[in-house]
């Protein structure tokens, strides 16, 4: 493959990366909303259906913005021409594979944790 082609499906990775992470963040925010504004309200079934589905659709996003990162990682790594120099050696690359799931495990804990924050009604709860 020649360098444009591999420059090609580096910035296509990297589209399909940055799709699925905002996905990632949609979900976690209606799921926010959810919780905030009927998060009191549910039933006990309701509430497992619900975060059933959080934890399913979360789990899988976060798979695929694992999976598309590598992709774009794996792509401009192997450039050897490199489009993008940040120096006469060569592109500086570096891999976020392990941060950024460390970062969508903590956005997933901090949700849940804060619909059973809701659920309790902690001591900010102004009875809305």
């Amino acid at each position: 493959m020649d360098p444009m082609e591999i420059a090609e499906i580096t910035a296509l990775g990297m589209g399909n990366f940055l799709t699925t992470f905002s996905v990632f963040l949609s979900v976690a925010s209606a799921y926010l909303v959810a919780a905030y504004l009927v998060g009191a309200k549910l039933t006990s079934l309701q509430l497992t259906i619900v975060n059933g589905s959080y934890l399913i659709a979360t789990s899988i996003l976060g798979y695929l913005v694992g999976a598309n990162f590598r992709v774009f990682f794996v792509w401009a790594s192997s450039n050897p021409d490199g489009l993008v120099r940040q120096s006469g050696r060569g592109p500086v690359l570096i891999d976020f594979t392990w941060p950024m799931s460390i970062l969508m495990l903590v956005i997933i804990a901090g949700s849940m944790t804060f619909m059973v924050s809701i659920r309790k009604g902690g001591p900010g709860d102004s009875g809305t």
